[in-house]
């Protein structure tokens, strides 16, 4: 019940003028902001509230009403006790003196004396007991005409000895995201963000000046960047050193928190797990150099996401006794939340948890001005305390990694915490130690699945993102050097960053695209020529492949050829070391017959889930079949034969008539003559008489 109405917290808030109902054009053009009032009231003391207003009303025209409040019972009722006009029966302000000052900004101002007991009244505001109390301040049209704005903060009052102070732990992240202009010498989105007053100027440079215990998170791969563009020839490169500056201050200050070397997101749980001494290794390593300081391992934080079994171990083995989670990352959040107190994981009892509070966050997320902000998060911990003053207990707040909040809210919110004796700004590992150590009754939680109920887009963007880790682990498997070119630059592009968030917002493409883009950079310097025709002079025969690797550094891939016609008696894939120069596979096929045959030839990585490169090759093949041969060699060796036969034939028919013809002329010796022997064969001629 608790969680859902924390989570409630920034719809259910004072209205302001930006959430306000309007009621006419003045009153849409009107808001008040509360920008003075103490964090604790003092019993005999004045209780000074101030409002500025911005309007297109003359200030004679307007009155500011400020309406307190009976005290706030619970945490439950603490969001919505504004809209209950029936609590504010204490005191009730009305004011027309609105003024406007030297530069025309128009103000009012109250104060009413804080007494222990009597009646409220002219002047008088009775607070009886220890308590927070809501204070309405409206806006309106003088001589109680209609609301133009509203807007609201809470009284404090603690006279009370102290017993148990309420912890509030509050992580820093210091984060910017991944590249989004790679051609860029400086990111614009790391450039707006180091610029004066930018987002991480704003951080780095509080965290450095304030003397409160608190942690920040410098993300590894932000800390890399900083350096690179503190390197670059630009007019960005001071800022850039400016905020390492400041980032070495606070880390001399407090203990910077470890994590990979990007936020982790859940689809790359499992395939990070064999990585994860790398990535810490990498992340500890950027941070020694980048800010001097030996950041803290035994405390680790889930960035937002939900928290797979694979990742607690992950996170257990780079040294994590203490584990920040969201949550939605436990099952029994509700009753954590209620408990106030950290945890231990049914998983791994060795583990201590503690679960970020969302309304926390919301009091930052709000719409009103520094001042209220920090009054409402403050009233709120006060809140939390009168519930239990004598028990340990803390909160932790977590901001998104993106935050941007103002100086002037961070300025407002240490001041007040600082000044409220209630509350005591603490770390992590103080939070778990104060509240933990001889409590008998620590609770325990299981993992929620994260891909319980995932909605269908969100399905298919975890798959996206998980198919772009399997992608790189592949892209790193290629090196057997164990460090891949550009590893470094693609694994600061930050695809462990792709949160929850980013994913089923469906940013996380851009994050994706980046990471292939890198990748494809380098394999592209891996290809195979195009339309090749190789001529094979022989049925079997070697079919050269051609590899061509300007990576720099040796590959090992695995060479796959396919073929509807082409047989590979040894095989059709081959795993092969291609050194990084011009080579040539050498792989054995058998062709059908003469004729033209393609075969698809692909090479990619051992695992198969990257395609390094693809092309097809025309094998022209020129061979005669060899039952052909066989008979055409037996056709000609049977036409020999014959030949002779026919031939040796003809010879001895033709000496057989030559013996048996008869003498017709001469005497019997002249047969014995040579001369003879031919007139005798010679035919008569046609002059010669006849016998």
């Amino acid at each position: 019940m608790l969680l859902a109405t924390m989570i409630l917290a920034s719809v259910l808030v004072f209205p302001t003028a930006a959430t306000g109902q309007a009621q006419s054009d003045e009153e849409a053009e009107s808001t008040i902001t509360v920008t003075e009032i103490p964090p604790m009231a003092t019993i005999d003391a004045l209780l000074p509230v101030a409002v500025s207003i911005d309007t297109k009303l003359a200030p004679e025209d307007l009155e500011v009403v400020f309406r307190f409040g009976t005290r706030v019972r619970s945490s439950a009722t603490f969001d919505r006790i504004i809209s209950d006009q029936a609590s504010f029966s204490l005191l009730e302000v009305i004011t027309a003196d609105v003024t406007r000052d030297a530069v025309g900004a128009l103000s009012a101002r109250i104060e009413p004396v804080v007494e222990r007991s009597g009646r409220s009244g002219r002047g008088r505001l009775i607070l009886t007991r220890d308590g927070v109390y809501p204070l309405s301040i409206t806006l309106r049209a003088a001589g109680g005409g209609e609301t133009l704005a509203t807007t609201g903060t809470f009284v404090v009052r603690v006279t009370s000895e102290i017993i148990e102070p309420y912890r509030f732990a509050w992580i820093w992240p210091l984060y910017s995201p991944p590249p989004s202009d790679p051609t860029a010498a400086v990111d614009p989105t790391l450039a707006d963000a180091i610029a004066p007053n930018g987002r991480l100027d704003t951080l780095a440079s509080i965290v450095d000046q304030t003397d409160a215990q608190l942690d920040f998170a410098p993300v590894a791969e932000t800390a890399a960047a900083l350096v690179n563009a503190a390197e670059e020839d630009t007019t960005d490169s001071e800022l850039a050193l400016g905020v390492l500056g400041s980032l070495r201050g606070a880390a001399a200050k407090h203990r910077p928190i470890s994590s990979p070397f990007a936020p982790v997101a859940p689809p790359g749980w499992d395939d990070i797990s064999a990585l994860a001494p790398r990535q810490y290794d990498a992340a500890n390593e950027t941070l020694v150099q980048t800010l001097g300081a030996e950041p803290a391992s035994d405390v680790q934080i889930a960035f937002g996401v939900p928290v797979p079994t694979a990742a607690l171990e992950v996170m257990r083995s780079a040294g994590a006794t203490t584990i920040v989670v969201d949550p939605n990352a436990v099952d029994n959040a509700d009753e954590l939340l209620d408990d106030q107190r950290p945890f231990r994981f049914e998983e791994n009892k060795e583990v201590t948890g503690v679960v970020t509070d969302p309304s926390l966050r919301a009091d930052f997320d709000s719409q009103e001005g520094p001042t209220a902000a920090a009054q409402r998060l403050v009233a709120r911990l006060a809140l939390r305390y009168f519930e239990s003053p004598s028990r340990p207990r803390g909160a932790v707040l977590v901001p998104a990694l993106d935050w941007s909040p103002s100086r002037a809210l961070l300025s407002e919110t240490l001041g007040r915490i600082g000044a409220a004796p209630f509350v005591t700004s603490s770390t992590i590992a103080e939070l778990v130690t104060t509240t933990t150590s001889d409590q008998p009754d620590v609770k325990t939680a299981s993992l929620s699945d994260p891909f319980a109920h995932p909605g269908p887009d969100e399905s298919v963007r975890y798959g996206e993102v998980h198919d772009a880790y399997a992608r790189f682990g592949a892209y790193k498997s290629i090196f057997p050097s164990g460090r891949a070119p550009r590893q470094t630059e693609i694994e600061s592009l930050g695809l462990q960053s792709v949160d929850s968030t980013l994913i089923s917002s469906g940013a996380s493409t851009t994050y994706i695209a980046a990471i292939d883009n890198a990748m494809r950079n380098v394999l592209d310097s891996v290809r195979m020529p195009r339309d090749q025709t190789i001529t094979l002079t022989g049925q079997s025969a070697t079919l050269p492949i051609s590899i061509q690797n300007d990576s720099g550094e040796p590959i090992v891939v695995v060479l796959e050829l396919a073929s509807d016609d082409v047989m590979f008696p040894e095989g059709a894939t081959q795993e092969l070391t291609v050194p990084p120069v011009a080579f040539s596979a050498e792989v054995p096929v058998r062709t059908p017959g003469t004729g033209s045959f393609d075969i698809e030839v692909r090479l990619s990585s051992v695992d198969g889930a990257l395609t390094i490169d693809a092309t097809q090759i025309t094998v022209r093949a020129t061979a005669v079949n060899g039952v052909a041969v066989a008979l055409s060699v037996g056709s000609l060796a049977f036409l020999a034969i014959w030949w002779v036969v026919v031939a040796h034939r003809r010879r001895r028919k033709g000496k057989h008539a030559v013996e048996h013809v008869p003498a017709r002329h001469g005497t019997a010796d002249s047969a014995a003559t040579p001369g003879a022997s031919r007139q005798t064969r010679r035919s008569p001629s046609l002059d010669e008489p006849s016998p």
